[in-house]
């Protein structure tokens, strides 16, 4: 290689070239909904600042609110807003508290929706993709999902037999396995849950209002009753749906 000629230049400087700087404009992925049909995946259904993207209701956070006081522990209690409590089918005289009159914690569950676009950034977007109990074994990575314990209220330490009886049981919540997060493809993407719910029975059947609910994963010698090895509250067992997906 050659040196055809060398300049010398005195001073340099960052100021804006005579005539400014051309910016070739970035083409928009979507004006409008219609354009992302077809484009990502059929979840990415809405066209959000020229970007397709997921919007669907779905369940993006779960709660666990125990307190001493059964006027105490509710969900409207919980950190930030939008809270609702998880009904217990069918209904009694303790409502949608989980636990009996006999116990020293009075718990309940408490969920939050959205209907909002799923922002890839925003981890309060994302919705809840698997729930899981446990038995003895705090919540961690396993089978595919990052389990992790959900958002804690009032005295509650993540153990739905906290302070009662062993076994302890560790509700686990898992945003990653749909959405296309963790293992999940996103060109191909499964929809998070749309809903969970409990029923207090024996059956084992879940809940009538989650007309395609099943029950959630356990693990160790968790038997999926939420009061296990408790009389105080009969046995009350957790359910999921997942939402469907936009075709």
């Amino acid at each position: 290689m050659y040196l055809k000629s060398e300049g010398a230049f005195m001073t340099m400087t960052c100021d804006t070239p005579p005539g400014g700087v051309e910016r070739i404009p970035k083409k928009p992925e979507c004006l409008s909904d219609m354009q992302c049909k077809g484009k990502r995946s059929p979840m990415h259904n809405k066209c959000v600042q020229n970007k397709c993207v997921m919007q669907y209701k779905r369940l993006v956070d779960v709660g666990i609110m125990s307190t001493q006081d059964v006027n105490s522990n509710q969900c409207s209690n919980m950190k930030g807003t939008g809270w609702t409590d998880v009904k217990i089918e069918p209904t009694n005289d303790l409502g949608n508290n989980i636990k009996g009159s006999s116990s020293t914690k009075k718990t309940r569950l408490c969920a939050k929706y959205s209907d909002e676009p799923v922002v890839d950034k925003d981890g309060s977007t994302h919705g809840v993709c698997k729930m899981m109990l446990s038995a003895f074994d705090a919540c961690f990575p396993a089978d595919g999902y990052n389990y992790v314990t959900p958002q804690l209220g009032g005295e509650s330490n993540g153990d739905m037999n906290q302070d009662e009886h062993d076994p302890p049981l560790w509700l686990c919540v898992s945003k990653d396995g749909c959405e296309g997060r963790g293992n999940d493809d996103i060109s191909k993407p499964v929809p998070a849950l749309s809903n969970i719910g409990l029923a207090r029975t024996k059956d084992g059947k879940c809940p009538n209002y989650l007309t395609e609910g099943v029950r959630i994963a356990t693990r160790g010698s968790a038997n999926g009753d939420l009061n296990q090895g408790m009389n105080s509250g009969g046995d009350v067992i957790m359910c999921e749906q997942h939402a469907k997906a936009m075709l």
